[in-house]
């Protein structure tokens, strides 16, 4: 970011962290406009709760 590389315009992730539903068949397509700082600060914090609720350190 400090080089001016990275867009924050758009995020791609992986869903890793997301819990999928098992049915394919039924789903909702959403676009969503957001702040990707925004979204990264809702991730992160996200992952520090799973990781403490699971007993993990970091």
């Amino acid at each position: 970011m400090r080089k001016r590389l990275l867009n924050r315009k758009v995020l791609y992730t992986d869903s890793t962290h997301l819990k999928a539903s098992a049915n394919k068949h039924k789903f909702k397509k959403k676009q969503i406009v957001r702040a990707t700082c925004e979204y990264m600060d809702d991730l992160e914090k996200a992952i520090s709760k799973d990781r403490k609720d699971h007993g993990k350190n970091r």
